[in-house]
């Protein structure tokens, strides 16, 4: 497996894209309840603020961050993964590449395009 270079920031914020391993299915809006139902879970267990989140039928973006000790979203991204419930049971979900981006001073969140907003 490749091993990608990553910014690994206590407390920092970073922007993610994630697809879905089979790009033609649509299983972020069909089962978004699931999705929901799994980032809860993981907060509870792993707190995170998101920042801002869009759903589409095959990826999804998203910003986060992280608490001020704590860097390791590799972890997060692993559990939220609604596997345990159809029709995602018996495969991976996400595709292995996983595009992130640190925000490394405030002042690039809030110059980041406006298409993003919080919620």
């Amino acid at each position: 497996m490749p091993d990608y270079r990553r910014n690994w920031v206590p407390g920092g914020t970073y922007f993610f894209t994630v697809n879905l391993l089979e790009r033609n299915r649509d299983l972020l809006v069909a089962e978004i309840d699931l999705l929901r139902d799994s980032v809860r879970r993981v907060k509870r267990l792993y707190p995170f603020e998101i920042v801002a989140w869009v759903v589409l039928p095959d990826h999804m973006h998203c910003v986060w961050t992280l608490p001020p000790d704590e860097a390791d979203y590799a972890k997060r991204w692993r559990l939220i993964n609604p596997r345990k419930a159809e029709p995602f049971t018996g495969s991976a979900i996400w595709s292995a590449r996983m595009d992130c981006l640190l925000f490394v001073v405030y002042f690039d969140l809030a110059d980041h395009p406006s298409g993003i907003r919080p919620t």
